[in-house]
């Protein structure tokens, strides 16, 4: 179904719509790419049941306990993913051992308020290395056609420029990192949960929604989860 809104330049610009026009109605033996059948296979996946499933869970930064809630879920009765195993991928900003086996502890602690089992939790190092160029020039080439001249005079809305791309590199590089492990060790799991961006005013749409592209850019279904904000550790979870 697609809708079709014309503005009416003598009427001072307001909107009209045709009633010929507004809703046209597509047959659906009309869709020829992609196939019927995959179509098919992709609306109804979620409704049969996967037996000895597996949620892989990356937990990029501390966003609230949704992250892991929303799997914890999913392993419920009545869910596609009832009894899936859950593995957790988190990352270190340390490089002692010391500070790697704190932040292990800590969370471990964050798992065990929602009954999974913290042998399952792998720690990262590698979020440290920088990503590689196909990885990079894939994320240029889906955000170039927004970009505009530094020293333009009139900034068209959803564009960006040179200096915002610059001030976002640390943020792109850390997110073009995570798709790399997330393709690299959850390539064949059957659902995805990640900790989405950070969302804020000055960070441009294009470059935002390219990190979006790139961290669910794999196979298996993507759910990228935020919370509220409030640490984990603070909130004092019983659950059955």
């Amino acid at each position: 179904m697609s809708m079709a809104v014309n503005k009416d330049l003598e009427s001072g610009g307001r909107r009209s719509t045709s009633s010929g026009t507004r809703f046209q109605v597509i047959d659906k033996h009309s869709i020829s790419e992609p196939d019927q059948k995959i179509i098919m296979q992709q609306m109804f996946r979620f409704r049969k049941r996967i037996h000895h499933g597996r949620i892989d869970v990356f937990w990029l930064r501390e966003a609230g306990g949704l992250t892991m809630l929303v799997p914890y879920l999913l392993t419920h009765a009545g869910s596609f993913l009832e009894g899936a195993h859950i593995r957790v991928f988190t990352k270190t900003d340390g490089k002692d051992n010391k500070k790697i086996n704190e932040e292990q502890k800590s969370m471990a602690a964050i798992l065990r308020k929602f009954h999974i089992d913290s042998s399952d939790l792998h720690i990262l190092p590698e979020f440290a290395k920088p990503p590689c160029k196909k990885t990079y020039d894939d994320f240029r080439e889906k955000i170039e056609p927004y970009r505009a001249e530094t020293n333009a005079k009139e900034k068209i809305e959803g564009t960006f420029d040179n200096d915002q791309l610059f001030n976002l590199r640390e943020k792109t590089r850390s997110f073009l990192r995570a798709s790399e492990l997330i393709r690299e060790h959850s390539s064949d799991a059957d659902l995805i949960i990640c900790t989405l961006p950070s969302a804020r005013a000055d960070i441009p749409p294009p470059i935002y929604m390219g990190w979006i592209d790139m961290l669910s850019k794999q196979v298996p279904p993507t759910c990228l989860v935020r919370g509220n904000q409030v640490s984990m550790s603070a909130l004092n979870l019983k659950f059955p």
